[in-house]
């Protein structure tokens, strides 16, 4: 039997498709170190068998020379949701040495691929916390990636048809 590609489970869920009572997620707007403006939320990049968020995608705006970027979730600190505001510690130097991605191009990378954009994008955000280990996925160990509080589990087990989900 053969094992399952990790790339696979991954899954893209728009963001205003996980709106509810408490919470729109919405256009929310990002913001970084010094609430600089970092662009607003676009969706979540999500592992469908466990359910557990691995980045938010956002719209830069241009500010970048792509369009958007993927933010490891562990960095958002906060979610105000009346002001509709994601709060990062990162900031628009940090994001400049992400590993240039888009959620398209994401979902479409194999296994290996994905293996070394968590090792740049580590060696970015975290260079202190770097996990050289080849057998372990960054995310699984990497503190860049933990569950904020205000990620609530059933916006990971959402169907496709109900949270919008797309996978290349």
């Amino acid at each position: 039997m053969t094992a399952t590609q990790y790339s696979s489970r991954l899954r893209f869920v728009d963001a205003a498709k996980l709106d509810d009572a408490d919470a729109k997620l919405d256009h929310v707007s990002v913001y970084g170190w010094g609430h600089e403006k970092l662009g607003h939320l676009d969706g979540f990049i999500i592992d469908t068998q466990t359910g557990a968020v691995q980045y938010a995608v956002v719209n830069g705006g241009g500010w970048l020379k792509s369009k958007g970027f993927l933010l490891p979730i562990g960095h958002i600190d906060r979610f105000d949701a009346p002001k509709k505001e994601l709060m990062t510690d990162i900031s628009k130097d940090a994001i400049r040495l992400f590993p240039e991605s888009d959620k398209d191009r994401f979902l479409a990378m194999s296994d290996e691929e994905l293996r070394e954009f968590e090792r740049l994008m580590s060696a970015a955000c975290c260079p202190d916390d770097v996990i050289v280990e080849e057998v372990v996925w960054v995310h699984d160990a990497g503190a860049h990636y933990r569950e904020p509080s205000w990620w609530r589990p059933e916006y990971g087990r959402q169907s496709p048809s109900a949270a919008g989900t797309t996978r290349r």
